[in-house]
């Protein structure tokens, strides 16, 4: 099973999220908004209180912030936490 990671549950992150959920693959999700985390659990994705804790368990990472600046600060967070070989996309 996949494990697949996204960070950012705007509307791109969430809506990323629910094409990905019904396939075989497990979700886990951040937002540094509660109810968007919230959203995504309703929706079945497993989310997570920081960015780490994604990045810990997935083998691929998809960013979905609004800007340049949320992406390098986001990388630099979860960079320690990285799985080797981790894939990251970035929809920003």
């Amino acid at each position: 099973m996949n494990h697949i990671g996204v960070i950012g549950l705007g509307l791109l992150g969430s809506a990323i999220a629910s094409r990905l959920s019904p396939g075989n693959q497990q979700l886990h999700g951040f937002d540094i908004d509660p109810a968007k985390r919230e959203y995504a659990i309703s929706q079945g994705v497993s989310c997570h209180i920081s960015a780490m804790e994604v990045a810990r368990l997935a083998d691929v990472i998809i960013l979905s912030l609004p800007e340049d600046r949320h992406v390098d600060e986001v990388l630099a967070i979860i960079r320690p936490s990285l799985k080797p070989h981790c894939i990251i996309l970035d929809t920003t």
